[in-house]
């Protein structure tokens, strides 16, 4: 007849299955966490990998837009500068042609 060793040895079997099923329930919902992590960490980084390259263009139009204001404002700076010489010229010539008429009508 079973004695009570025996009786504390099934015990103990039981409560090993039980300790078993529950460990294998926590390593499978566990495993399940970690993968849904992994995929998150995956589509995050796709996404920040894609507004990287996004950033990278914008930025890369940026520099573009800006080197080309910067070569139209000397160019703008240089037809300016020619047009205020011309102007001083123009002054310079108008002032003398002036003042050459004022002389000559004062020795009239």
């Amino acid at each position: 007849m079973l004695e009570s060793f025996d009786f504390f040895l099934i015990a103990a079997i039981i409560c090993m299955f039980i300790l078993t099923g529950f460990l294998a329930w926590v390593l499978f919902y566990v495993a399940t966490i970690l993968r849904d992590v992994r995929e998150t960490t995956t589509q995050l980084r796709n996404f920040i990998n894609a507004a990287e390259a996004r950033i990278q263009t914008v930025l890369s139009t940026i520099e573009t837009m800006r080197d080309k204001v910067s070569s139209s404002a000397s160019s703008i700076n240089s037809v300016v500068s020619y047009i205020g010489r011309f102007v001083d010229h123009w002054q310079q010539e108008r002032h003398h042609s002036g003042k050459e008429k004022s002389d000559h009508k004062k020795k009239n």
